[in-house]
């Protein structure tokens, strides 16, 4: 009788489940993102005023250039000036020289230098609800791969070495 308590007892307090939960993570993508900011000189006495505006651009968005990788572009000779005179104020202003890329070109006829930052950021899925009735059949860990992957600042950086190599469609 004292067995049949025990066998009894214990059956309560273990639970059987046939569920067996194996997490497989979620399916991120990196959407690259590109924010551009052109000037255009119109006439010579315009280029001290490209300049101060381009001073401006930098300071207000310093904290997002330290970040991420930016593009310089000149498409002419006042836009070459231009371009020197940003790229010593990025670096004056802490931003790493790996981190700048500069591009002299002769192509374009509308704009005289492009800053160009790129960021990217995680599209994450949309994780379904979590049912207390169906155990092991929701997606377990969806929810906190998603918020995981969305509070990244800088989700490139969590790929491997090798797969940064490969070109992002855009």
């Amino acid at each position: 009788m004292k067995n049949l308590l025990y066998i009894l007892l214990i059956s309560m307090v273990v639970g059987c489940s046939n569920a067996h939960i194996n997490s497989q993570g979620s399916v991120i993508n990196l959407i690259p993102v590109k924010y551009q900011y052109d000037l255009t000189l119109k006439d010579a006495s315009n280029f001290e005023t490209l300049q101060r505006d381009s001073k401006e651009y930098i300071y207000k968005n310093i904290t997002e250039l330290v970040k991420r990788d930016i593009e310089l572009k000149s498409y002419s000779k006042e836009g070459e000036l231009l371009l020197d005179n940003a790229r010593e104020l990025l670096l004056s202003l802490g931003v790493s020289p790996k981190k700048i890329t500069v591009i002299k070109s002769s192509i374009s006829e509308t704009v005289d230098f492009s800053l160009i930052m790129n960021k990217y950021e995680a599209q994450v899925p949309v994780c379904r609800d979590r049912k207390t009735s169906a155990y092991g059949e929701d997606d377990f860990g969806c929810t906190v791969d998603s918020l995981r992957w969305a509070s990244i600042v800088s989700p490139e950086k969590m790929l491997p070495q090798n797969s940064r190599s490969i070109p992002l469609q855009e």
